[in-house]
């Protein structure tokens, strides 16, 4: 009878602790802010060769490196509650978020997605990012230059941008807030 006690207590203490938040709906398990207050990253490492061929435009193939330190490799090399697979979000996986509200888990600023854009007319040189702001974090998608330093969000779980399609709630976040 102790050892059930104290094994309901112990797991009862780790939920407490936990430096991560499951959303029920997605099945996608995100950091939490005190993970992330002061974690900011660029996209893009601007002293990798690749970058700087991709912002001076002699390749725009080079615009999709993420080695380096960059918001991509933190999430690659994270060690979080046990687990090591953490990966970057796509701008679809962060609406996710938001839309599902988990207000305590919110952090406002303005955090990097996996997701890549055009900007000034050149192919890959900015990603999507979302901006929570406000008591009500509300949140707004922007594109921002890779070499920017924002907040970075890791995440794990089964990506579900395949899953997604313009019916879905998700995706009209997207189309809202474009």
């Amino acid at each position: 009878m102790k050892g059930l006690l104290f094994l309901i207590l112990s797991i009862i203490l780790q939920a407490e602790n936990a430096k991560t938040y499951t959303d029920k709906n997605t099945g996608l398990t995100w950091q939490n802010n005190e993970a992330i207050k002061i974690i900011q990253k660029p996209w893009m490492d601007m002293t990798t060769d690749s970058a700087k061929k991709c912002f001076y435009g002699i390749d725009q193939d080079s615009c999709s490196d993420t080695s380096g330190d960059t918001a991509s490799t933190y999430c690659q090399k994270l060690q979080l509650d046990g687990f090591d697979d953490w990966r970057l979000p796509s701008i679809m996986e962060l609406n996710s978020f938001l839309l599902n509200k988990p207000d305590k888990h919110i952090q406002e600023g303005t955090f990097w997605s996996a997701t890549s854009d055009k900007y000034k007319n050149k192919p890959r040189e900015a990603a999507h990012v979302i901006m929570y702001r406000g008591k009500d974090f509300q949140g707004t998608m922007l594109t921002r230059d890779k070499n920017t330093k924002l907040y970075v969000r890791c995440v794990r779980g089964k990506s579900i941008a395949g899953s997604l399609h313009e019916k879905n709630p998700i995706w009209e976040i997207i189309n809202i807030t474009q």
